[in-house]
């Protein structure tokens, strides 16, 4: 983020520098890193969310957290594995995002975007849309969890 003549920005130490290709240092500095590549949020709506630089770089994830299909029996766990493939499908026109089951039963909402020109409202922006998605999964894998 940084102007025509200006200096790069620089991320606080132990971030990764890439964060400062998409975020100020006032806004790195408010964060609370769980490592060098990523920080965690909770939204308000109890959605929590990893937020991190893909390891090639060039990319920004999101992974949100919308449901434990832990409790579920057999035949539900089938059928939510069903929606999540046909929730798949549909995301065939959004490339960079999916929907399953996490190693815990969690279900899982994943998104990427590429750095170049996201900047830090691009970013804020972003994220906001996928909340939105990951609420909206929430909401249809919700009939089937208990």
């Amino acid at each position: 983020m940084t102007s025509p003549g200006q200096e790069p920005q620089r991320a606080p130490a132990g971030i990764d520098p890439g964060w400062s290709r998409v975020m100020g240092p006032e806004v790195l500095q408010r964060l609370r890193f769980s490592g060098p590549r990523a920080f965690d949020l909770v939204f308000d709506d109890r959605i929590p969310a990893s937020v991190w630089l893909h390891p090639d770089g060039e990319g920004v994830a999101v992974d949100l957290w919308c449901g434990d299909a832990a409790d579920l029996d057999d035949a539900d766990r089938r059928l939510l594995i069903h929606l999540l493939l046909g929730l798949n499908a549909r995301s065939i026109t959004t490339p960079w995002q999916w929907v399953g089951l996490d190693s815990r039963d969690l279900v899982l909402f994943h998104a990427r975007t590429g750095i170049d020109g996201l900047g830090e409202q691009g970013l804020l922006a972003w994220l906001g849309s996928m909340v939105q998605e990951a609420r909206q999964v929430r909401s249809v894998v919700g009939l089937l969890l208990p």
